[in-house]
């Protein structure tokens, strides 16, 4: 049983264990091809009482730059996207959906919130959507992840890109890039990648610029990391 840090409201959450979720493949903008349930539906916490929707535990709890007057102002709005949805039920596609945009709506009432935050949660909403194979809006939201992604890298000192550090960030815009058929601009950030040796982050990402670089040229349409 959870409790809402806003309003205080019980409800119960339903864990998916990541480390014992099956997948066959994963793809070069690093989602996951799941064999069953898909994780992604249950990432998101929603409190059925106010509707704030926030990344599952620590995330959720954390409400710091969330004025609480302000937010309730917003319920109205929150309502209309979930509409009538019980989120103590078991979670469809349509409320993995909702979940994300919910929290969407959420982080426009913090104060402070890394662009790089916003394209997290428009990545995997573009991982959902290509779950069930709806490309045109799966392209929707790479693209709006890639801008918040740019937006990040450009304009802000400490951007929040969790353990992927700066490699990994330069990667992703890159790739998201090269998945919504920009490649002159794919090519251009994983040249970032590769020649910038003072980059900080996981080195898995130098060799996959390598190897990009290569597939972008060529036009391979490659989907899985190899």
């Amino acid at each position: 049983m959870e409790s809402c840090p806003l309003c205080e409201t019980k409800f119960e959450t339903e864990n998916v264990w990541t480390n014992r979720v099956r997948f066959s493949d994963t793809y070069t903008d690093m989602g996951k091809k799941y064999i069953d349930i898909n994780p992604l539906f249950y990432e998101i916490w929603v409190c059925p009482g106010c509707l704030y929707a926030a990344y599952r535990k620590e995330g959720f709890l954390n409400i710091q730059g969330i004025i609480k007057s302000n937010f309730k102002k917003g319920l109205e709005m929150r309502k209309k996207i979930s509409r009538t949805i019980d989120w103590n039920a078991s979670r469809s596609f349509e409320m993995g959906v909702l979940s994300f945009k919910l929290a969407i709506l959420c982080l426009q009432e913090r104060s402070g919130v890394s662009a790089a935050r916003y394209g997290s949660y428009f990545l995997k909403l573009a991982w959902l959507f290509r779950f069930k194979e709806m490309k045109d809006e799966e392209q929707t939201y790479l693209k709006l992840a890639m801008a918040r992604f740019m937006e990040a890298y450009s304009k802000e000192t400490s951007p929040e890109v969790g353990s992927m550090g700066e490699t990994g960030l330069v990667y992703t815009i890159g790739e998201l890039a090269r998945r919504t058929g920009d490649t002159k601009t794919a090519c251009e950030y994983y040249m970032k990648v590769i020649t910038n040796k003072e980059m900080q982050g996981d080195p898995q990402y130098i060799r996959l610029s390598r190897d990009m670089l290569s597939f972008a040229k060529e036009g391979s349409p490659v989907e899985f990391i190899k």
